[in-house]
Parts: C-alpha cells; structure tokens; sequence
C-alpha cells in the first residue's frame, strides 16, 4: 500500500543529493542522505489520507533503522 509513494520518496531524495554532489560540489554522508530522506518521508506523508497517516510515521522508522 503507498509502496510507490515511498519509492518515489527515495528516488527524489537521491536525485536531489547527486544533484547537490555534482553541481555544488557538496558532501553528503549516507547518514546525512538517510535524514533528508526521512525528512522528506515525513513531508510527504501529509499527502496519504487519514486513514493511512501511519505509514508515514513507519517509513521514517526504516530510514532512522538504516543510520
């Protein structure tokens, strides 16, 4: 359920850091991907309805399990 919706979330977090690696020159640790992809799970998560609120609160688990 929602499974596309957090692969979405993934893809657009790394896009936005090998974006910033490549053009800005910065650098980013896994950790520091890790929490931006939280952040944006989290951001995202507001879209679900209702009744499916929760699953924003698990993706952010997994990306908090995987630092």
């Amino acid at each position: 359920m929602h499974y596309d919706t957090f692969i979405l979330v993934c893809c657009w977090s790394l896009w936005k850091r090998r974006n910033g690696i490549t053009f800005r020159q910065e650098t980013m640790t896994l950790r520091h991907t890790l929490q931006e992809c939280k952040r944006e799970a989290k951001t995202w998560s507001c879209r679900l309805p209702c009744t499916e609120q929760s699953l924003g609160d698990h993706w952010c688990n997994l990306f908090s399990l995987a630092m």
